[in-house]
């Protein structure tokens, strides 16, 4: 796999796939990689894009050197209505409105969950706002989907809360293998004449997240 040189036509490196890539290479041993579109090098232990600051492409995350979070999938989507809930029942909380969504990542339609499409870590953030008279507990519930079924991640608790508008909110870091598994919003509220109370995106029930480092 020679180098071309052309006075004219500049510089040529040798062509393969990531497949096909050189078995036994060289440490700086360098070539285009189709796969990925990009001039690609062998650092001794694992191949990585070169990447400069004149190119003028679109850096892709793949693109990216390893736990780098880069151009990774970031959301906020929030309700502005209200959605009555069932005492003592897990209720998912419905999200229909998207501030951004650069992935197109979090369904608000249908199952009002975040399945981001590059595995890594990322964190989420959670908040409910709720009315109603409450005679026990509230439970604001940051779900993990796994493809089939959803399971508590973690929790958050408040106990004998007012009558009045009450709000909770959760942070957290998930691991998220960007294929199957997502993250869904839940409440469990235990009293009478329940409801989540939204007024506006910056007063109410959102979530929200980003990638923070690549898996």
């Amino acid at each position: 796999m020679p180098i071309i040189l052309d006075g004219t036509k500049g510089e040529t490196f040798p062509t393969w796939t990531t497949g096909t890539r050189p078995a036994t290479p060289n440490a700086g041993q360098t070539g285009y990689n189709s796969t990925l579109a990009t001039l690609e090098r062998y650092n001794g232990t694992t191949w990585g894009p070169v990447v400069t600051t004149s190119d003028t492409g679109t850096v892709t995350q793949t693109m990216l050197g390893t736990n780098v979070a880069g151009n990774g999938p970031a959301f906020y989507a929030y309700s502005t209505g209200t959605q009555s809930i069932t005492s003592a029942t897990d209720t998912k909380v419905q999200l229909p409105t998207k501030l951004f969504d650069t992935n197109n990542n979090f369904d608000n339609t249908t199952n009002y969950r975040f399945t981001p499409t590059v595995a890594g870590y990322y964190q989420i953030n959670v908040g409910i706002r709720f009315s109603g008279t409450t005679s026990g507990y509230a439970l604001l519930q940051l779900n993990k989907y796994n493809g089939s079924s959803s399971s508590i991640y973690r929790m958050g608790q408040a106990f004998n809360t007012p009558s009045t508008f009450s709000i909770l909110t959760l942070s957290d870091v998930i691991l998220l293998n960007g294929s199957t598994e997502g993250v869904e919003l839940y409440a469990n509220i235990t009293g009478t004449s329940l409801a989540l109370d939204s007024s506006s995106a910056n007063v109410g029930c959102f979530m929200s997240g980003s990638l923070v480092r690549a898996a």
